[in-house]
């Protein structure tokens, strides 16, 4: 995922998008989360699970500046 991509991506996303940011496949993004080691902060939100882009953007070492 380009730089561009990540500072256009909504306030939330799903697993599989933070996945793909993080450069891991979306079975072992459900396996860190379920560890309680994922890097970034998820909730759930309407029956699924979504990641904070903010805490995705910290641990990729981001800024929307």
């Amino acid at each position: 995922m380009s730089l561009e991509e990540l500072l256009s991506l909504p306030v939330s996303v799903s697993v599989s998008t933070a996945a793909r940011a993080l450069t891991i496949g979306k079975d072992k993004a459900y396996a860190l989360i379920k560890a309680g080691t994922f890097p970034a902060k998820t909730f759930p939100a309407g029956g699924t699970l979504r990641v904070s882009t903010p805490s995705l953007w910290k641990v990729l070492d981001v800024s929307p500046d």
